[in-house]
């Protein structure tokens, strides 16, 4: 029973693992398409994939939470990547330590743009609400054709602040006002980009917009930080800082093109103000619209019209009349062309005169009534009006050059009506020429306005002399009065429309005048402008962004920047203005630095003579106080009229200290080129190539791939660790360095090391390894002359072993002690020798021992027996202390552990043995001493990959004492028995015979 249940816990348990890893993979959300709901990508999503273009409609919401991650894959298109496409509303809201990350699944495919649409929310600063970007990582996008930047804004004015820009193809961020007044919905607003690190763009912002604040942001490592062409009211660049070393000449730091007059409209109100009543959307933008209901079979005729304001408050207005037809379209009326009718030449003869509406037509449902009336001249008496060909006689009263004028009015079927006039004019002889001044015209102030009478005409010679005079209005200088075309120019000081009325007198070769009036009103400086467009059941669109403050100018300020470059070869701003250009510009309190003073800092550039010819540049600082050296610094041609003379106006001290930027940038990490190494080798990762102008606050090393390794100091730029063993294939790791100024916002950057497959090292070859030094030896100078023969046998033999100790026969040593062994009986003059070999184990060298000794006993000196015996010992370490295998080479890295030192090879030693005898027991008692030659290793150990390294290998001499019993026994084989205990050899016992 106890294994079944521990069998479904087990099984409970892996079944939770596998939903848990299912739920995680399961929320990667892959989007792409429109977006017509309020959509949230929340944490819980993240990764977003975006595997095609996505577009968030009109009347939708996307809100994307902190720390979100954006993916945008791939597009089969090289021209153009994926792209997000605002046309309600979006929320993109990171926060310092959770920003949103936009970017590609391959940083070498970039991905498109977002892009706010003319639809998308505006940003409201006082209700908080609107499309906003804010705390986010755009990066490794741009490859967007209609807008060429990462985030753009067509005609939009959504918030974009505190964000990380970088990376990308083209521009960081754009806003243009489109030209196409059916896509425009609102031109009034201005553009808020604030507190942004926009870094490493080809451009960093393109602003073509209506108005924007530009502050507080940090531009480094654009090829032009800002391209500004500039159609604003107003547009506040201020406390930005600019680092750039590229080469650009016309402006790295900002190039300001004003090229086209603002419109200085602040404010448009529509209202409606006849005909049945409609909806207007947004009544308070540049353009509104409104959906037509169907008349029906009749005609609607709407009034509407637009006040616009300007910045100091004044006000105009027009009005539009729309007229709306339904499924039946009102008849045409023609009541035919004016006409010259002669006078009767003889008494009592009738003049009669049919009019005709026959060109009147309804080809829908037909016309069902005709209606004639004389609307001017002298009065007839008009028979048959109700007829489509209606007569009169003309009066006996009517004289030459009199002019009769009569309307029709036609009604279809429907009821629907439409009129038309014609004309009479009466003559005898010679028929009255027709003058002909145009049609009435608005015109604006200042404009050269053209007087047209060469419409005129007479029917029976020409005309041969043309007369204008002013009828109303204030006086202006009308040049060429007596030709068919003079021509005044509009005044300028007036401030609301006036109107001008001139009078067209022509007289043909008969002496006879024709006259007509004209009316020009002249505009106040503040324009309202209506152009619409309209069918049935159909969307009306009714357009006032052509209205125009004439007197308007843009109010552009440039003020308390920092901007430097570092290339002789760039222009740190260029300034251009072209003939309809209306502005004020002000450059003042600005730090301007170039590195070593050389390059140009203000380049000027196609400026026309009609824009100002006069720039002031007060209070800037220009890295001299020297006004020759500025001089050098501005470009400014004055020899050519078409440049302007720049004012400059320097510091008399020093730059600046509060321009710029008040954020910290965020740094760019560099963890180092790849690396390739062996196992154990010491690696170190070098972050310090990182780059922040105002130092690295935070430096964080990570591994993330490959066997797992102890990194050291991974908080400072350069980190340490001891590479693995690379097996049989090798090995590959990757590490992840992460930058940061403060906890807003990061970098990271990526090394691998590789680590080449294992090969076979020198080992410690310790079978063939032997003594390599040993040298002791001593005598005593109480011995008796046997003794000091003795002693000076031991001497000789220590000498020869010292001797050959380190000749290539030392192996022969052996031999040699045997050899010495057969003159040491008659040097001692001993009366009994003997010969013992054996071995024992323990003694410092903790390893067996072969010892061969020989020696002399019955030694007598002053009524003492002594015994002397030399011996030689062997303990061949071979590999019991060394680890198998030991490489015969340093440890390689600063890592490993020491281990306790280990003799390796044979330690071959000498030890000399004095005793004296016990009673006549043939037992003695013996002290040692002596020496011992080995060669000793110093190993470590890898903690990395658990090899074993020979650090050094010394030949050392140590000394041998100790003490030993020898029994010397005569039953029938004369045999000696040895014990002796030292502290090298441990105890070790012989046997031998003697003689």
């Amino acid at each position: 029973m106890q294994k079944n249940t521990e069998s479904v816990i087990r099984r409970a348990f892996i079944l939770l693992i596998f939903c848990l890893f299912h739920f995680q993979t399961a929320y990667a959300l892959d989007v792409n398409g429109l977006i017509s709901d309020p959509t949230r990508w929340s944490r819980a999503d993240s990764p977003v994939n975006i595997t095609g273009n996505v577009r968030v409609a009109a009347n939708a919401a996307l809100t994307i939470d902190a720390g979100v991650t954006v993916i945008f894959k791939s597009s089969p298109d090289a021209s153009q990547g994926y792209s997000i496409k605002i046309g309600g509303t979006l929320t993109a809201k990171g926060d310092p330590m959770n920003p949103i990350l936009f970017t590609a699944a391959d940083p070498t495919v970039p991905w498109g743009a977002i892009t706010f649409e003319d639809s998308s929310a505006d940003w409201d600063a006082a209700g908080a609400k609107g499309c906003v970007i804010e705390y986010c990582v755009i990066e490794f996008g741009g490859n967007d054709p209609d807008s060429g930047s990462m985030i753009s804004a067509f005609n939009a004015m959504p918030l974009i602040a505190n964000n990380v820009i970088r990376f990308g193809v083209a521009a960081g961020i754009s806003a243009f006002v489109s030209g196409d007044p059916a896509t425009i919905s609102s031109l009034s607003g201005d553009i808020q980009i604030t507190a942004n690190r926009i870094h490493n763009n080809p451009t960093g912002l393109r602003l073509a917009a209506e108005g924007g604040v530009i502050e507080n942001n940090y531009f480094l490592n654009n090829n032009r930080a800002m391209d500004i062409q500039t159609r604003s009211n107003d547009l506040t660049i201020r406390n930005n800082t600019v680092v750039s070393s590229a080469p650009e000449l016309f402006g790295t730091g900002l190039r300001l093109i004003l090229d086209e007059r603002s419109n200085g409209i602040t404010a448009y109100q529509w209202r409606q103000t006849a005909g049945t009543p409609v909806t207007l959307s947004d009544p308070k933008s540049a353009r509104t619209a409104f959906i037509a209901s169907d008349p029906g079979s009749k005609v609607e005729k709407l009034q509407f019209e637009l006040a616009v304001t300007d910045e100091y408050g004044n006000q105009s207005t027009e009005t539009i009349v729309i007229t709306v037809t339904g499924d039946n379209p009102p008849p045409v009326a023609q009541a035919g062309a004016d006409g010259n009718f002669q006078l009767p030449q003889e008494a009592g003869e009738v003049l009669t005169i049919t009019l005709s509406g026959a060109g009147s037509s309804d080809p829908f449902l037909g016309i069902a009534a005709y209606s004639w009336k004389q609307t001017a001249g002298k009065t007839v008496s008009l028979q048959n009006p109700e007829t489509i060909n209606p007569w009169f006689i003309v009066p006996g009263t009517v004289s030459a050059g009199d002019r009769m004028t009569f309307e029709l009015t036609v009604t279809d079927q429907g009821g629907l009506t439409a009129t038309d006039s014609m004309s009479i004019t009466y003559y005898d002889d010679n028929i009255f020429p027709v003058a002909a001044a145009g049609d009435d015209r608005r015109v604006s102030q200042g404009e050269t306005v053209f007087l047209n009478g060469t419409g005129s005409s007479d029917p029976d010679g020409s005309i041969v002399s043309y007369s204008w005079t002013q009828t109303n209005g204030p006086g202006v200088a009308l040049i060429n009065p007596n030709s068919a075309t003079p021509y005044f120019e509009a005044p300028t000081d007036n401030t609301t429309a006036e109107t001008f009325g001139f009078r067209l007198r022509v007289t043909d070769n008969g002496g006879l005048q024709g006259v007509d009036d004209i009316a020009i009103t002249v505009y106040g400086p503040l324009i309202a402008a209506i152009r619409a467009t309209s069918a049935a059941g159909d969307l009306v669109i009714l357009d006032g962004s052509a209205s125009v403050d004439t007197s308007a100018s843009a109010g552009i300020a440039f003020e308390n920047n920092h901007l430097e470059m570092s290339n002789p070869d760039a222009g740190l701003f260029a300034l251009s203005a072209q003939d309809n250009s209306a502005f004020t510009l002000a450059i003042a309190g600005n730090n301007f630095q170039a590195a070593d003073n050389k390059g140009y800092l203000a380049y000027t550039y196609n400026w026309s003579k009609n824009a100002p010819q006069i720039i002031e540049m007060p209070e800037n600082w220009w890295g001299s106080i020297d006004t020759r050296v500025v001089e050098t610094l501005i470009y400014d041609q004055a020899v050519d009229y078409q440049l302007p003379e720049i004012d400059f106006q320097p510091l008399a001290d020093k730059e600046h200290p509060d321009a710029g930027a008040s954020l910290p940038y965020p740094p760019i990490a560099d963890a180092g080129p790849d690396q390739e190494t062996a196992a154990d080798n010491l690696v170190t990762l070098d972050g310090s190539g990182s780059y922040d102008p105002d130092d690295i606050a935070r430096y964080e090393w990570q591994q993330t791939d490959g066997t797992p390794v102890a990194l050291r100091d991974s908080d400072q730029p350069a980190v340490t660790f001891i590479a693995p063993a690379g097996g049989t294939d090798g090995t590959v790791l990757q590490f992840t360095l992460t930058v940061a100024t403060d906890d807003t916002f990061s970098h990271t950057d990526t090394v691998n090391v590789t680590v080449i497959a294992d090969e076979p090292l020198p080992e410690v070859d310790v079978d063939a390894c032997f003594i390599k030094s040993a040298q002791s030896g001593s005598a005593n100078p109480g011995l008796t002359d046997k003794a000091s023969a003795v002693g000076a046998s031991a001497a000789l033999l220590l000498a020869a072993f010292a001797f050959f100790r380190r000749q290539r026969w030392r192996k022969l040593m052996p031999v040699i002690f045997l050899l010495m062994a057969a003159v040491f009986m008659p040097v001692t003059g001993a009366e009994a020798g003997y010969f013992a070999a054996g071995g024992g184990a323990g003694g410092d060298a903790d390893e067996i021992n072969a010892t061969i000794e020989t020696g002399a006993k019955d030694i007598y000196f002053h009524n003492l027996d002594l015994l002397f015996g030399a011996g030689v010992f062997f303990i061949p370490h071979s590999d019991n202390d060394l680890p198998s295998p030991t490489i015969a080479l340093p440890c390689p890295n600063n890592e490993c552990v020491s281990l306790d030192s280990a003799r390796k090879g044979t330690e071959v030693g000498f030890v000399g043995k004095l005793g004296i005898e016990i009673g006549s027991s043939d037992f003695y008692v013996s002290a040692l001493g002596g020496f011992t030659a080995y060669t000793e290793s110093e190993l470590s150990r890898s903690t990395t990959t658990g090899r074993v390294y020979e650090e050094s290998s010394d030949s050392k001499i140590e000394g041998v004492y100790g003490g030993g019993v020898s029994y010397f026994m005569n039953y029938k084989w004369n045999i000696v028995f040895q014990v002796d205990y030292d502290n090298i050899r441990g105890v070790t016992g012989t046997i031998g015979w003697h003689w």
